[in-house]
């Protein structure tokens, strides 16, 4: 079985015990690269049966054949073509054919000839003036433009301002090269259509002007259905698999947005996924997506391979993974540390990290579906990073941005815990994702006399925050609960622990969980509501033991099974008939090697499962 194999059998299974939040990495390499440079790098992919995105211009290819047999080549091998613009921008594009057929199309304002090809300048729809409401003057001496007042284009350069519009003419006006820009004298700018071809304008003095930049010029429904169709018609010529993934060029153009993508790529070219700058997705799980176009904002740069060494790229991709993200690194082939040949070695130690800590490497249309699809969420599992959890073995868990005391090995639990000797922070997470929205449960264990803590929940989406007190005053571990609610509409959260009150020498806290209440099974009279925590598995991952918890609120018997990732039983522990308690089951995996179990918990007149993953 392949390894591409059995990460889609992982993904089968996950669907038979309910979705799980594990997120994964993508990667993508944008613009026409060499084809030798697709070449090597698609051999490191390959080497490990994984997949990258690749964003091209097409229009630039259309005579390079061996170009173009290598687009098949790497589709063939699983990797996905992405549609980059035909041109690498959103408001035109280069034809080599007879323009004819685009003179009636409704999205096209306008197409500029010439003798080996032409140019399709495409409609905007609007243009939004009040995002700089202010109106300034310049004078038009020719070819260019000169502000009459100090420093009025000396935002030029970093890219605040990109076009002017001049409403007595109802001209959009490209901002070129800057002659001179200060802030203290006039400055002189080139200028060029909204399209960036040449212009010349008659002299005139105090002309307005607004300030303009790529967000607030919206470009036509019907324009950006002439753009998609151009890239499906070099697909068509070539015999080459249209893409179903738009990618946003950077440069001087209109931003799209996602519902831009959504209403024109989505509804009538049938593209499932998308990257846009302007407004991007968050890459969580069960991300706020009141409008269902979150799946066309999956923006990359969450690290950037190529100029990160392999340390900080593996601290990055760890930490958001335990914080139910999906990372997307960024990648042109250019400016690489070290060269090209590093690359390609830091590379393949990614990818054996990866694969080796059984982290999917998925494609932009799997991460989509991942995340904004219509799979089942397990809705009660627990989200809370795992404080055991050290994957890329850095000394600090996964997903904690601070840890305060000591972190130690505790006999009885069998797993991490922190030792708080004073008062203050104990740990913050920020950006946690993966909410379960409504009624959690957030609990861990803890030991300690006459001790008190306070939970805070930040709300940035809302600039809400909620906090909550917790007691705790017992010689040994006791289970300590309290109901936190997450709003529908909040994607993540920032959460951080303090110790406000120690009357001991020091407190003992592990195994920190934060779950959806389920109230959907409801007992008779004298028995209570079935919770989510009712069974769970910790420290998870873990290496070797592992505890197997469950509570019975009456007499039943009770199998335990555990199954590895093919769907093949490996232990069966019946236990017989217990009664109502609280019960606590320990089990060894020294001879198993590294990877995900199942564990089905058979209550009797109900089953549980989680999932589990053994890390060596």
């Amino acid at each position: 079985m392949t390894l591409r194999n059995l990460f889609l059998s992982l993904f089968i299974i996950i669907q038979l015990f309910g979705q799980n939040k594990l997120g994964g990495v993508v990667f993508r390499v944008d613009d026409n690269q060499p084809v030798n440079y697709w070449e090597e790098f698609s051999q490191i992919f390959n080497k490990y049966d994984a997949h990258f995105n690749f964003a091209l211009n097409v229009t630039y290819l259309r005579a390079d054949i061996n170009y173009i047999a290598e687009i098949k080549n790497l589709q063939t091998s699983g990797h996905e073509f992405c549609d980059h613009t035909p041109c690498h921008a959103t408001h035109w594009f280069y034809i080599y054919r007879d323009p004819a057929p685009f003179f009636s199309k409704i999205g096209v304002d306008n197409i500029k000839q010439y003798s080996t090809y032409s140019k399709i300048n495409l409609k905007y729809a609007s243009i939004d003036t009040t995002v700089f409401p202010e109106t300034y003057y310049l004078n038009i001496e020719s070819k260019f433009l000169t502000s009459t007042f100090n420093g009025g284009f000396k935002d030029v350069k970093s890219g605040v301002i990109t076009y002017l519009w001049l409403p007595t003419k109802q001209l959009v006006l490209t901002v070129g090269k800057t002659l001179n820009a200060n802030s203290f004298d006039s400055d002189t700018i080139y200028y060029s259509n909204f399209w960036g071809d040449t212009l010349v304008l008659n002299n005139e003095q105090n002309v307005p002007f607004k300030i303009l930049n790529r967000k607030v010029i919206k470009m036509q429904p019907d324009a950006l259905d002439v753009l998609a169709e151009e890239t499906k018609y070099f697909c068509d010529q070539n015999l080459i698999i249209p893409p179903k993934v738009f990618i946003h060029p950077g440069g001087i153009h209109p931003l799209l947005t996602r519902s831009d993508i959504s209403n024109s790529y989505g509804s009538d070219e049938d593209y499932i996924a998308g990257s846009v700058e302007n407004d991007p997705s968050l890459k969580c799980f069960n991300e706020y997506d009141p409008k269902d176009d979150k799946r066309f904002g999956i923006e990359w740069g969450d690290f950037g391979d190529n100029v990160s060494t392999f340390k900080v790229a593996k601290t990055i991709i760890t930490d958001r993974l335990a914080k139910h993200y999906i990372s997307i690194n960024e990648s042109h082939f250019n400016n690489l540390l070290g060269g090209w040949e590093a690359y390609l070695s830091r590379t393949d130690s990614m990818l054996f990290f990866l694969n080796s800590n059984n982290i999917p490497i998925l494609k932009y249309s799997e991460a989509a579906e991942l995340l904004y699809g219509n799979k089942k969420m397990e809705s009660f599992e627990n989200y809370f990073p795992d404080l055991n959890s050290d994957i890329d073995e850095n000394g600090r868990s996964d997903g904690y941005d601070s840890v305060s005391g000591q972190i130690l090995i505790d006999s009885t639990l069998k797993a991490k815990v922190i030792k708080i000797s004073s008062l203050g922070n104990v740990f913050t997470i920020n950006n946690l994702g993966g909410l379960e929205k409504g009624s959690n449960t957030f609990s861990f264990w803890a030991s300690g006399k006459s001790a008190q803590f306070k939970i805070s929940l930040e709300f940035p989406e809302t600039k809400q925050v909620v906090s909550k007190l917790i007691t705790v005053d017992a010689d040994g571990w006791v289970n300590l609960k309290n109901q936190l609610v997450i709003p529908e509409t909040i994607s993540f959260l920032n959460i951080k622990l303090d110790c406000i009150n120690l009357s001991g020498s020091f407190a003992l806290l592990g195994d920190f969980r934060m779950v959806k209440v389920n109230t959907t099974r409801i007992l008779n009279d004298q028995e209570e509501v079935y919770c989510n925590d009712k069974s769970y598995c910790f420290p998870n991952p873990f290496n070797p033991f592992v505890n197997i918890t469950f509570n019975i609120l009456k007499s039943e018997n009770i199998i335990i099974k555990i199954y590895d990732l093919l769907g093949k039983l490996i232990i069966e522990r019946k236990l017989g008939e217990l009664n109502f308690g609280h019960y606590n089951e320990l089990f060894d995996f020294n001879n198993y090697k590294s990877g995900l179990y199942f564990v089905e918990i058979n209550l009797g007149f109900q089953k549980q499962y989680h999932k589990i993953l053994l890390l060596k």
